[in-house]
């Protein structure tokens, strides 16, 4: 596909979106939007068969909805966690093969969640400055909401520190929409999403058997569903 048929498809997706967006009553919700995806060893066919390319035009067109600055941010993940360029409409098309593919620094590793989101909160936070600063905790740099959408095909390695840094990020003006695609089950995904000791309910998991086929008006429903939730909860904690 062109470049310029993927940024129409985009835009044509985008469509879909608001409508959700305009039955969840969310018109008015604004957030940075991030997307985080699993680049362990079981994902490697769905990025060279263009299903991720897929998923990430149908991300992006939601990115649009929610973030004004026309890109949206990513990182990947197997046993650590890497940045990846902004993707934005003009670089879209070819963004899979470009940014992960031919990406020699990317090794098809196994599956940590904990360090992606540790790497979010220490996106959205400030350590306080001088001699105690090692004593202190970070604390949010603002009260913008971030909405991160994070995706994975199987279980984590790091259960335990997985619960800690979601408890952490749960005082930020953050909301984690877990996506778990493919046959497995997810136990520990489910657990998160009930999980107690956090500020705010800050996290919510979709399981999706087969993201090639999912309509695009499902999957955006199963993306947005509990963000207002969650909102509504984060303005009451005073983390929005």
């Amino acid at each position: 596909m062109s470049l310029d048929l993927s940024k129409k498809k985009v835009l044509d997706l985008s469509k879909k979106a608001e409508t959700v967006i305009q039955k969840l009553n969310l018109s008015k919700f604004r957030a940075r939007v991030i997307f985080v995806a699993d680049v362990s060893g079981s994902m490697k066919s769905l990025y060279t068969r263009g299903v991720m390319q897929n998923v990430y035009e149908r991300i992006m067109a939601l990115a649009l909805k929610f973030d004004d600055n026309g890109s949206l941010e990513n990182m990947v993940f197997d046993h650590g966690v890497l940045d990846l360029p902004e993707a934005t409409l003009d670089d879209i098309g070819l963004y899979v093969e470009r940014n992960i593919i031919k990406n020699p620094t990317i090794k098809w590793g196994m599956t940590n969640y904990a360090p992606p989101l540790r790497k979010i909160r220490d996106m959205v936070a400030v350590r306080p400055k001088g001699f105690f600063a090692m004593f202190s905790k970070p604390r949010p740099a603002s009260k913008d909401p971030v909405y991160v959408v994070f995706l994975t095909d199987g279980e984590n390695y790091d259960e335990p520190e997985t619960r800690q840094a979601l408890i952490e990020l749960s005082a930020f003006p953050v909301f984690v929409k877990f996506l778990g695609i493919g046959s497995s089950r997810f136990p520990m995904l489910e657990k998160l999403d009930t999980m107690d000791g956090r500020v705010v309910d800050n996290a919510n998991f979709q399981a999706i058997t087969d993201i090639a086929r999912i309509s695009d008006e499902e999957l955006y429903h199963r993306l947005l569903v509990e963000v207002s939730d969650w909102e509504q909860a984060a303005k009451a904690a005073q983390v929005l």
